[in-house]
């Protein structure tokens, strides 16, 4: 006779580390659905079988007189007679011999007469049980994966197939059984929860460490063990037990991996051990790659196998994720990914990571192939690798250019100094990262090694020469020196070889970048559409939207917003799907978010250059970044939103001095003054005023610097010195009438008009007002208009009723009902902390620092750092000068800072 009792009853309950509230709702969706069945099938350690006991026993609480059959099956159960003595205890109550069901059975064949008829028998008694008591059965068969036996496996699913709606069977199972899943999913009769559904979330995982440890650790530090865990119970489990004896913790979080002990011994004991030798042969071989097909795991295993036994390895639920809906290719579960590499000697495991370098650079998987070669810790197959995969212009098209430079970061620089071309292509890296004196070195160094080593190949190093003088030349134009650059650059171009069509397109985009700087906008534009030309030739995707979006920024420059419009989107078609992934694009959507804010629609302005700067930061290309967050700060000011205004500035800046190039630091410097201007700090616009002007008079400068210019007639103005201002302006303008530069124009145009106001020189104002409504007309310019605030809201007022033109008229009509009747809502949001605002108002009602301290149970310091803080911030130096400013800015609130 058969004791059943033993493993046939609900396991008592465990303590609650964690609801799974989310789950067990999936799970109830599914029975109140009438599925015949639920499967939850899952790796090792992922708490299924604490989920199914949690359920089972909820619905045991809601459901009077439901019968729960739970069977933990083990090895020995995997006997056809014993699974259906289990059976005939759970349908009929009663026990039956296993002997006489083995002695007149054949369980290799299909289900027999006899069996068939006795199932049916349990499933008739059981209808007949129900409708007599109306109550339930639900079958747990937890450990299914200890089942082998297909005659088992048909039994089971003969009862699925053919079971009254009083029953329920509840499979919990480390593999997938051999059962028609497929059909019972298609026609809805079983619920799946799988690992994907079993890994805690964040919140979760947040509970179950704390229900461990006992207290809370920082959501930081939690956020790093998920990740590392991918929400894995078990993985959780043993990491918050570690960390309970554990005296610094980040540090613990930091190295904790597949090798750490604890998780070794369970997946050792609990997963790998059991597996045949072939497996685990296999499962280490691969356990190296960061992604797989059966392919690379054929070259890895030297294993023919490969595709069944992936399959196998999926089907068994062994730590295997596939990435794709085809399941052609397949990662690991990172933490036993670790604990397998744990049983590889160093040698074995940077063999396999060559042999996965050399696998990945012969199918074209470019990215992988670096990342396998520097793995493998031998700098000579890295550089090699690195070497000729930069030559490959496909590495460039997408445009991460930061995870080039983190290659050729990972490289000691001797592995780099020997090789010219790696050197000759490492100096374009940095170019574009913004590093010019990085790149500048190793582009004099590889200049350096081809003259005391030429090549044997003599158009090679006549070509290689050429692509150096390119290079240089972009380089001298970043730093203002543009007639430099063009005496170098042309015959350089000449002398390429005419398969370098990715290089050609290089030196294009740097003939447009010296034309742009040099003021010639038409050349710069043709020069930019040749070189997106060329990419695109090349297959260079980055370079081919970059040089569009360059040509776009050209046309913003001209004041022909439409056409720089249309080219952004011509660079977003390049794009295609991609066009809100790929970074090249984030400088198309930067321009957009420009013209979007000069149109007065805020609210795509914002959205453009929040994706600008997410695509754009997600690249690394640092000269787009530039852009993006020079757009930003614009943005900004037109809102009038300090405290993003001053978050953007700070970013906006510390990107344009870390180029560490003058031309760019003076631009920096103009673009303080700006914002200092509109803060009303004007004491640190009038500085750079006068630093600006030194330079001037001291410099001879090669490149347009009308951004400057403009600042400095801002300045003057503000300081009330009119006529300097409009001479300024005036020559300004005549600059950019002879050079097609109408964006700057149009802003001239506006300062003249305002100058030429307050001396009370009514022609030159109309004069002015007139040709700036023309260039706006035809654009639809709105933001160069009503960023001058009401000053300009008085001059329409004015000149308005004297323009001739019906079209103008009407025009600024439209414009100056833009401007409101008050001056912009200043929005201080951000500018302050709450206890900084709190500290400011106590300030201005004339409390000391010891008394703040006191009233705010915080230290005089505390006091003492805030208030330095709130200076900072506002600009000022003093406590009487934040309270004026705190005033004008309505931070603070009521007379002597009490609310009225």
């Amino acid at each position: 006779m058969l004791n059943t009792k033993a493993r046939t009853t609900l396991p008592p309950p465990r303590p609650k580390l964690v609801n799974r509230r989310r789950l067990v709702s999936l799970l109830n969706e599914g029975l109140l659905a009438g599925r015949r069945a639920t499967l939850i099938s899952a790796p090792a350690g992922y708490g299924k079988s604490v989920l199914a006991s949690e359920w089972v026993r909820s619905i045991q609480t809601n459901s009077e007189g439901l019968q729960v059959f739970w069977l933990s099956l083990e090895s020995s159960d995997d006997n056809p007679g014993r699974f259906l003595a289990y059976l005939s205890a759970a349908f009929l109550n009663q026990p039956l011999t296993i002997a006489s069901i083995n002695r007149d059975s054949d369980f290799n064949s299909p289900i027999p007469e006899h069996v068939e008829q006795l199932l049916h028998s349990m499933l008739f008694s059981l209808s007949e049980w129900e409708n007599q008591s109306g109550n339930g059965l639900f079958i747990v068969l937890d450990d299914y994966h200890r089942i082998h036996s297909p005659f088992i496996h048909q039994i089971v699913q003969y009862l699925i197939d053919h079971s009254p709606p009083c029953l329920h069977i509840l499979l919990v199972t480390r593999e997938d059984p051999p059962l028609s899943i497929p059909r019972l999913r298609a026609h809805g009769e079983i619920t799946e929860i799988r690992l994907r559904d079993l890994a805690f979330d964040i919140p979760e995982a947040t509970e179950f460490i704390t229900s461990i440890m006992g207290t809370t650790i920082r959501p930081e530090w939690v956020a790093d063990l998920f990740e590392r865990t991918e929400g894995w119970a078990v993985g959780l489990q043993l990491a918050a037990l570690s960390l309970r004896q554990c005296s610094d913790i980040g540090a613990f979080i930091n190295h904790f991996k597949g090798s750490h002990r604890y998780l070794v011994d369970y997946l050792i004991e609990e997963v790998i051990k059991s597996q045949p030798s072939e497996i685990r042969h296999f499962l280490k071989q691969t356990s190296v790659l960061k992604s797989f097909n059966h392919e690379l795991c054929t070259e890895m295993a030297e294993q023919k196998r490969s595709q069944d036994i992936l399959r196998q390895l999926e089907k068994s639920n062994l730590f295997l994720i596939a990435l794709d809906e085809q399941k052609e290719w397949y990662r690991y579960h990172h933490l036993f990914a670790d604990c397998l590499r744990k049983q590889l000697s160093k040698e074995e495991k940077n063999r396999l990571y060559r042999i996965a370098a050399n696998w990945s650079e012969k199918r074209g998987y470019l990215a992988d192939a670096v990342e396998y070669a520097l793995a493998s810790e031998d700098h000579n197959v890295a550089a090699d690798t690195i070497e000729r995969v930069l030559k490959n212009p496909l590495i460039w098209s997408r445009g991460y250019v930061s995870l080039l430079e983190s290659w050729l970061i990972k490289l000691p620089p001797d592995f780099i100094g020997c090789r010219p071309d790696l050197q000759i292509m490492a100096s374009r890296v940095l170019f574009l990262s913004g590093k010019l004196e990085e790149s500048a070195f190793l582009l004099d160094r590889g200049e350096v090694m081809l003259q005391e080593f030429p090549l044997q190949d003599e158009i090679f190093q006549k070509s290689l020469s050429a692509q150096i003088h390119i290079y240089r030349a972009a380089l001298l134009a970043m730093n203002g020196k543009v007639v430099d650059g063009l005496r170098l650059i042309d015959p350089a171009m000449s002398e390429l070889s005419p398969d370098l069509i990715h290089i050609k397109a290089r030196g294009y985009d740097t003939l447009g970048l010296i034309y742009e700087l040099a003021g010639n906008f038409e050349e710069s534009y043709h020069f930019y559409l040749k070189a997106s030309d060329f990419a695109g030739r090349a297959g260079v995707l980055y370079l081919a939207i970059n040089a569009l979006c360059e040509a776009a920024s050209v046309r913003l420059a001209q004041g022909k917003m439409g056409e720089a419009k249309q080219t952004c989107f011509q660079a977003l078609e390049l794009a295609g799907d991609e066009k809100h992934i790929i970074p090249p694009a984030g400088l198309a959507w930067a321009v957009l978010g420009e013209i979007a804010r000069e149109e007065n629609d805020l609210k795509e302005a914002k959205h453009c250059l929040d994706k600008a700067a997410e695509l754009a930061g997600k690249g690394g290309i640092v000269d787009d970044l530039r852009h993006v967050y020079f757009y930003q700060t614009q943005l900004q000011m037109s809102r009038q939103d300090f405290g993003m205004m001053t978050e953007h500035l700070g970013i906006l800046v510390g990107i344009l001095e870390s180029y560490r190039v003058q031309r760019l630091s003076i631009r920096a410097g103009a673009i303080k003054a700006r914002v200092a201007l509109l803060k009303g700090h004007l004491q640190k616009a009038v500085s750079w005023a006068s630093q600006f002007q030194s330079f001037l008079n001291s410099s001879s400068v090669q490149y347009l610097i009308d951004y400057e210019l403009l600042t400095m007639i801002r300045v003057k103005m503000a300081v009330n010195q009119y006529l300097e201002s409009s001479q300024l302006a005036g020559e300004l303008i005549d600059q950019c009438r002879a050079g097609n530069r109408n964006k700057t124009l149009l802003e001239a145009l506006m300062l003249h008009t305002i100058a030429c106001w307050y001396r009370g020189d009514k022609e030159g104002l109309m004069n002015s007002f007139h040709d700036a409504l023309l260039i706006a007309e035809a654009e639809g310019y709105v933001r160069s208009f009503t960023d001058e605030g009401l000053i300009l809201k008085q001059i329409f007022e004015y000149a308005l009723p004297l323009l001739k033109e019906p079209s103008l008229k009407a025009y600024g009509k439209s414009l100056f009902n833009t401007f409101s009747a008050e001056p912009p809502a200043i929005d201080v949001s951000g500018l302050l902390s709450e206890q900084e605002a709190r500290i400011l108002q106590l300030i201005a009602s004339g409390l000391s620092n010891q008394e703040i301290a006191k009233k705010l149970f915080i230290s005089l310091g505390t006091v003492k750092w805030h208030a330095h803080n709130i200076y900072e911030k506002l600009g000022v130096s003093s406590r009487t000068q934040a309270v004026v400013r705190g005033r004008e800015l309505k931070v603070i609130t009521g007379i002597g800072g009490h609310k009225p």
